[in-house]
């Protein structure tokens, strides 16, 4: 088959862009070079893109495979620009989110801690790479104020 390669390479992108959530989070430092590997990718696979064009173009549309797997690589090119994470949002189907707190330290790296409400948690630290602990809590007690409390007592804890 004459564009076997730009079809691999298409199932490749795809495959990898919509299972980030799992792996992404797994490399770590190496998470910064594996996205500039993908950033790469996508400009080679775009370049390509442009050059199947000026072949259709220049062979007046008679190649109908060409014409086919050009279209393919433009739609998924095209879903990966606004999708960049992939088509399905598996952090909203872990569960609904309960509490999100974000935190920005130096060198604009942030930290992100999501409660589930299947009490399970995940936290997401990019600095310089990606780390992400997965787990699950408990809720140990109430945070209510007896109604004994002023309120001057409670607006300061």
């Amino acid at each position: 088959m004459k564009y076997k390669g730009i079809i691999l390479a298409i199932a490749f992108l795809l495959i990898i862009v919509n299972t980030t959530y799992f792996w992404e989070g797994k490399l770590g430092l190496f998470a910064f070079p594996a996205f500039l590997l993908l950033t790469v990718f996508y400009v080679v696979l775009t370049v390509i893109l442009f050059r199947q064009i000026i072949l259709i173009l220049k062979n007046k549309f008679n190649d109908k495979k060409r014409v086919a797997v050009s279209a393919l690589l433009f739609a998924v090119l095209l879903s990966v620009y606004f999708k960049p994470t992939g088509f399905i949002d598996f952090d909203s189907l872990a569960g609904k989110d309960l509490l999100i707190a974000e935190r920005e330290g130096g060198g604009n790296c942030t930290t992100t801690l999501k409660l589930k409400d299947n009490y399970t948690f995940r936290e997401r630290s990019v600095c310089f790479g990606v780390n992400e602990i997965k787990g699950s809590y408990e809720i140990k007690g109430d945070v209510r104020f007896p109604e004994c409390c002023p309120p001057s007592v409670r607006e300061n804890l």
